[in-house]
């Protein structure tokens, strides 16, 4: 089982000798710059998403706003500033809004390949089902998220974050990023272990989405970190990658099944067409028994692999980075899985709270 880490107390302990003034103006000028071209891109893609049905512009604003949510905690950290809140709870909005509209785009893109592969009639058919039943869907999620997307005062976020960080550099001058950062990693990094620890006891589909979100959490965490020039951080954001398709093909084959049995829900399908409906719950038992062999191989790699190895190293020497002379951090004497342990709870940890619907 997982180990369960205690946080580093990176705010009672020195600075890195290279977290100098210096470096810290450094830092903030290189997330201005990385702000500036996320906020061109979103401008972009919001446009897009309004105008045009392109699965492709939703899934990079989706990604566009998790990116602008990592670079604005660097420069004007969380609860620092009220008009931060205000920008981080606009682009939540927006990511969750496009959430179902996502579902479909990638449920039928999964059906479009089974129906090109099914040789027999029945199974066409009951794809083409699937496929129109989606679709249907799809129209009412576009609708619904566009609406969404007018109210959640995303035509004025542009505006709004450079006042957000023209304020943050007259209040938060001395605000260090790459503390920041390296605060925010070590917090992603526990919770990201708690979510593995309660997935893996409980199994349930909550959990394994729960751990999911978290996961994509501490990836964009560390790719602020690499951005800020963390040593070696690259090898573990390719890890995270590799990591979440195999949980992005869980959830797409979750979502997939539930497509299937709301298409199924018509009550003249089964009468009509029982032997279609049949093939169809076929399909859903096997897109089952494959989800559970993904989510048994994702828990042994998350827990016993090179990667996992990789990533623990990583943590360690990024969140603590001692000063020179400094004593190395404590590791657990298993030698893997803490940047520093703590013992086993003798009760099973709680449950991590659920995300929002959309998150994903």
């Amino acid at each position: 089982m997982t180990e369960i880490i205690n946080p580093i107390a990176i705010d009672h302990r020195p600075p890195a000798a290279s977290e100098t003034p210096l470096q810290a103006a450094s830092d903030r000028a290189k997330l201005e710059k990385l702000l500036a071209k996320q906020l061109r891109n979103f401008v972009v893609l919001f446009s897009r998403v309004l105008a045009d049905e392109d699965a492709d512009a939703v899934h990079d604003l989706r990604v566009c706003t998790r990116r602008l949510q990592q670079v604005l905690s660097g420069l004007a950290p969380v609860n620092s500033l009220g008009k931060g809140r205000v920008v981080r709870r606009t682009l939540r909005r927006i990511r969750r809004a496009l959430g179902q509209w996502r579902n479909c785009d990638v449920a039928l893109q999964w059906v479009a390949r089974s129906e090109r592969r099914s040789a027999k009639p029945r199974r066409r058919r009951g794809w083409e089902l699937v496929r129109l039943s989606i679709a249907a869907e799809r129209k009412r999620a576009i609708n619904q998220a566009r609406r969404r997307l007018f109210k959640s005062e995303g035509f004025a976020l542009n505006q709004r974050t450079r006042q957000l960080i023209a304020l943050a550099a007259e209040r938060l001058e001395g605000v260090n990023p790459a503390a920041v950062a390296r605060a925010a990693v070590n917090d992603g990094a526990l919770r990201w272990r708690e979510a593995l620890s309660y997935a893996m006891e409980n199994r349930s589909v909550r959990s394994i989405h729960a751990l999911r979100i978290q996961m994509k959490r501490l990836r964009y965490r560390v790719e602020l970190a690499r951005d800020l020039g963390a040593d070696d951080a690259r090898a573990v954001i390719q890890w995270f990658k590799s990591m979440q398709d195999r949980l992005g093909r869980w959830h797409d084959r979750l979502e997939l099944a539930r497509f299937i049995t709301r298409a199924l829900a018509n009550s003249e399908v089964l009468l009509a067409e029982p032997g279609v409906a049949v093939e169809l719950l076929k399909e859903v038992g096997k897109d089952i028994a494959v989800g559970s062999r993904e989510v048994d191989a994702f828990f042994q790699l998350a827990t016993h692999s090179e990667g996992r190895d990789r990533l623990d190293t990583w943590l360690n020497a990024y969140c603590y980075a001692p000063e020179d002379g400094a004593p190395e951090p404590p590791v657990d004497s298993s030698g893997a899985n803490g940047i520093q342990a703590a013992p086993e709870p003798a009760q099973q940890p709680s449950a991590p709270p659920p995300p929002p619907a959309g998150e994903g």
